[in-house]
């Protein structure tokens, strides 16, 4: 098994990061200067829920999306 980059506590600040300061995994890569595919194993390891890139950016949710346009066609 390969060697871990990151410590425990380096691990548990990553997904406080990601879950409460609302950070993208390409974003904390960067930060960490690691893939993006490394922070998403991470948070994997640390059964922290992942976000869509619509989620991350701060657009809808597909469920939003879809609540959105079910109103509109209501409303016609």
């Amino acid at each position: 098994m390969p060697a871990r980059k990151f410590t425990d506590d380096q691990e548990q600040e990553i997904c406080r990061r990601y879950e409460l300061d609302r950070g993208c995994a390409r974003q904390l890569a960067q930060e960490y200067g690691v893939d993006r595919t490394t922070i998403l194993k991470i948070l994997k390891r640390n059964d922290v829920r992942t976000r869509s890139i619509k989620e991350a950016l701060g657009g809808l949710t597909d469920s939003q999306e879809a609540d959105v346009c079910r109103r509109y066609e209501l409303e016609k």
